[in-house]
């Protein structure tokens, strides 16, 4: 950490000397600047601004004396001044040190005392450098958790179903005028389909990586935050109206990440950006415009800009359509029922065709929410749903889905969903034949160690969980509980008598983690417990 010096001397042979006994103090002294004269100084500062630490300056010189030049560079600057002098300048000393003067230098210069009065304004100095870093850093700690705080603020106004309550908190930020921007991954469901997981977040992380680069090369204040693995938001703020060069700098960041994102990584996204505004309370209302606009990816594509100036509006076409779409769905119901794979492929591709017909997303999505419920009601009275539940209800319930850029990957999905659901009620068709119960008791006794439940019992045979357990006990007398109970402990007698383990270990063997209970219901069984059990049937044989 140099101390850079500035020395002011009308004497040449004085000034030159200064500069040797600084020099000669140590590396840690840098002389940046050197003239004869106060005015020489000013001039060169006011056409190319530089830092110093230290001015040692002659209190007479001819333009500008010291005591005028200390006042002219502290309204420019922040340093300490040191006054080089002779005994009759104690005016001038007077005046100086009212000025902020740290130190003086009497003429004739004495070597070993300069040197002395060097060592004193290092330390001065460096103290000074280690109080102002240490300021910097408590400043730079409290913005951070400032913006940490204003950035939580922000993510609980905009999340999804806000309170109102929560949008005052917005009213301690700073005023100013605002811009707010999304940035959403295009095809996210289909590259979620591609991708291996590991593959996706690294992708996402490139993605974020090439946005907070951007971000970080504009000198203008934002607040960035992620909704979700794939849609970023940024608040951007000035505290003057939009200039053309603060809009001109925000045109450009979309430009740059947009081909950025393009080259470097296998997405592509689109932006929406809403024009400026000055209340924060509009901040929701605002955040809903610019999803809207995005949704109509679904109509125009990918790699999208929508701006207040370029944006979609949207048309209602679906007034009177309502009753077509109606018979569309339930012939696409009637072909399941019948499980007629070629009506079934005919309905959908009707479907499809009256919904691509749709200028309004939000009408599409509408078609498609009422086609999965009644799908999701269907699934039910096939008594299918327990076969669907990770299929078709996570999709009625996938709000990713809908937000996706490409009404084409929707219905590919639902056409995934279609086949799981006529695959399932061919094989429901199909395990008819059998002998349900039996079908249930053989699991049973396959996985006797594993963890049981009524839902995977259920599923076995195509059932709903509710009416599986009323079917099984009408069937057997019994309850599917009090059947997989006496199984177990059966097996547990089993393994008691023709092998080594132990307790514990054939409690682990038969499902039971908890051996205090198997033995409880062992003994409710045979009479007694485990271990007692097994040493009595082995003298028996003896």
């Amino acid at each position: 950490m140099k101390i850079r010096a500035v020395i002011i001397d009308d004497e040449n042979r004085i000034r030159r000397g200064i500069e040797r006994l600084i020099v000669s103090n140590g590396n840690q002294w840098d002389i940046v600047f050197s003239a004869g004269d106060g005015q020489d100084l000013v001039t060169a500062y006011d056409e190319n601004p530089f830092e110093f630490d230290v001015l040692f300056t002659d209190m007479r010189m001819p333009i500008m004396d010291g005591l005028n030049l200390i006042k002219e560079m502290k309204s420019r600057t922040t340093f300490n001044p040191v006054v080089i002098s002779g005994f009759d300048d104690f005016q001038y000393i007077q005046a100086s040190i009212r000025e902020g003067v740290i130190d003086y230098i009497m003429k004739p210069i004495d070597r070993e005392e300069f040197h002395s009065q060097l060592e004193k304004i290092k330390h001065k100095v460096k103290a000074q450098k280690e109080e102002k870093e240490q300021e910097k850093w408590v400043n730079e700690q409290r913005n951070y958790l400032l913006y940490r705080q204003q950035l939580e603020k922000l993510k609980e106004a905009t999340a999804d179903d806000t309170d109102i309550s929560l949008l005052h908190e917005l009213k301690e930020f700073p005023s100013g005028y605002f811009q707010l921007l999304k940035i959403s991954i295009d095809q996210t469901v289909y590259h979620k389909r591609k991708l291996t997981e590991d593959e996706w977040k690294n992708w996402v992380l490139a993605h974020d990586n090439i946005v907070l680069e951007a971000l970080r090369s504009i000198q203008i204040k934002n607040w960035y935050w992620k909704t979700d693995g794939t849609n970023t938001w940024i608040l951007f703020q000035s505290e003057t109206p939009a200039e053309s060069i603060w809009i001109d700098t925000i045109n450009e960041f979309v430009k740059t990440v947009q081909e950025y994102v393009q080259y470097y990584t296998i997405f592509s996204h689109s932006i929406a950006i809403s024009s400026t505004f000055e209340d924060l309370l509009l901040l929701t209302s605002i955040k809903s415009e610019l999803s809207s606009w995005m949704q109509f990816r679904w109509i125009y594509g990918n790699n999208q800009l929508f701006s207040y100036e370029k944006h979609p509006e949207p048309k209602s076409s679906l007034n009177g359509e309502w009753h077509k779409f109606q018979q569309i769905i339930e012939q696409v119901l009637l072909s399941l029922k019948d499980v007629n794979k070629q009506k079934l492929k005919k309905s959908m591709s009707s479907f499809k065709e009256a919904l691509f017909l749709l200028t309004d997303p939000k009408e599409m999505e509408q078609v498609i929410r009422a086609f999965l419920l009644q799908l999701t009601h269907f699934a039910i009275q096939q008594q299918t749903l327990t076969a669907l539940d990770s299929s078709l209800l996570e999709l009625k319930q996938s709000e990713e889905l809908f937000r996706t850029s490409n009404l084409n990957e929707i219905m590919f999905e639902l056409d995934q969903r279609l086949n799981t659901l006529l695959s399932d009620l061919i094989q429901l068709q199909n395990h008819r034949v059998y002998d349900q119960i039996t079908i249930v008791k053989e699991w049973v006794r396959n996985h006797l160690g594993d963890n049981i439940t009524i839902e995977k019992l259920a599923r076995q045979v195509y059932m709903n969980p509710t009416y599986f357990c009323e079917y099984f006990k009408a069937q057997t007398g019994e309850t599917a509980l009090d059947y997989i109970t006496r199984m177990r402990i059966s097996h547990a007698c089993e393994l008691l008598l023709t092998t080594n383990l132990k307790v514990y270990e054939v409690a682990n063997s038969v499902g039971y983690s908890d051996s205090k209970y198997f033995s409880k219901l062992f003994k409710k069984y045979y009479g007694e417990l485990p271990s007692k059990y097994k040493t009595n049937m082995v003298a028996t044989q003896d």
